[in-house]
């Protein structure tokens, strides 16, 4: 695993990721809720969970919340739920599964009731209304990352999406900055050079003009496979 020291592996042996309530996958979280360990590798995103709902409950801090760079709230450190319950908020439009899936991430925060003042299924609509206005909003940061890097927008809950985060999607910082997603990139880049090599990539165009005398035609094929076992806005 690269840089990263390996604490302990935890295996549910013959039991199905459709459900949460796995003996292995419980420990492995309760170790980092308390602070033994500091994120938790799978092989495969279907390994940890084959249910779109239950990936949402792990990775609800997947999502940030946003202001206007001048906002009250701006420069905060980590604003108190409390600070963030009495703001006016800008949030998906109520019967979408975003909506949802943001109302349990707010929850997890300690949010249970806000006021809602504009609702929108619009990313840029509402990142529009929440730069003119003291409203936040709720989203998924890969949706806003590059606006929060060129400083349009502020996040008032950093702590939440920082690069070192144990469970999430890496944003475009973290994957730049990421030792171990740099290394899986230079493997991954090692390995499709010696599969060309392997296939004789090199040696294709005097096949194919063999081929053409025998009145053959040869042409290349490539193919991308991807398993899908997760709300792909996710996977």
């Amino acid at each position: 695993v690269y840089e990263l020291e390996l604490v302990r592996v935890y295996v549910d042996a013959g039991l199905s990721a459709k459900t949460l309530e796995r003996p292995g996958l419980k420990k492995a979280l309760a170790s980092m809720r308390s602070g033994d360990v500091n994120g938790l590798l799978v092989m495969k995103l279907d390994r940890l969970t084959r249910s779109v709902r239950d990936l949402g409950t792990l990775i609800e801090d997947y999502f940030t919340v946003i202001a206007r760079r001048d906002h009250p709230l701006a420069g905060m450190a980590k604003p108190s739920s409390e600070r963030l319950a009495r703001m006016s908020w800008i949030l998906p439009d109520q019967d979408s599964r975003l909506r949802r899936q943001i109302e349990s991430a707010l929850r997890y925060l300690g949010i249970e009731s806000i006021d809602v003042s504009y609702e929108t299924s619009s990313t840029g609509v509402l990142v529009a209304l929440v730069k003119k206005s003291d409203c936040v909003a709720m989203v998924p940061r890969f949706a806003v990352s590059p606006l929060i890097d060129e400083g349009h927008v502020v996040e008032l809950v950093p702590d939440r999406t920082a690069i070192h985060r144990p469970i999430g999607i890496l944003c475009q910082a973290a994957k730049r900055n990421s030792a171990i997603v740099n290394a899986f990139y230079a493997d991954l880049h090692r390995f499709a050079r010696r599969t060309m090599k392997m296939a004789n990539w090199a040696g294709f165009e005097a096949r194919r003009k063999e081929a053409a005398k025998r009145g053959v035609l040869r042409g290349i094929g490539i193919s991308n496979t991807i398993e899908q076992a997760a709300d792909p806005t996710i996977e």
